[in-house]
């Protein structure tokens, strides 16, 4: 099963990247690549939530996922669900690290392609490293625009 795995830093306070970043319906801004994202449900118990989202992108093809947010540590996890394909298997998982002058994001991306995925798992690591690359580098654009830390 291939894992990618990418971190950038972000200039802002890693309680508010993270909240920031699992706000799903501003997935729209931050993913160059979305057209919608709505929340289906959300549930939250103190330190943990659920949440049940549903993504458009700009090809048109729609998908359910989940998204267990653990607020105290931040990490966010999620499954993308139905469909699945390209997917046999997707799973993510953001941190949220602590950082001199900002936040150290990493997204660690475990997957299996479809067999009948035209994306083979013999080469799908290199796009997936690319489009994570092209994916952080936007969300470091759009976050450090809202929530920069002031300058020293």
């Amino acid at each position: 099963m291939p894992r990618a795995s990418r971190s950038i830093f972000v200039k802002a306070d890693p309680d508010q990247v993270f909240e920031f970043t699992n706000d799903i319906p501003r997935w729209t801004e931050l993913y160059t690549n979305m057209s919608a994202a709505r929340v289906v449900s959300f549930e939250r118990d103190g330190r943990f939530a659920k949440l049940v989202f549903e993504l458009t992108n700009k090809e048109g093809h729609t998908w359910q996922a989940w998204r267990i947010l653990d607020y105290k540590d931040r990490v966010a996890m999620s499954r993308r669900g139905t469909p699945s394909f390209p997917y046999v298997f997707h799973h993510l998982t953001w941190t949220y690290e602590p950082a001199e002058g900002g936040t150290l994001m990493t997204w660690t991306d475990d997957f299996e392609m479809d067999p009948e995925s035209p994306i083979k798992n013999e080469v799908s690591l290199e796009p997936m490293l690319e489009h994570m690359g092209e994916s952080q580098a936007n969300f470091k654009k759009v976050i450090e625009s809202y929530l920069a830390a002031p300058a020293s």
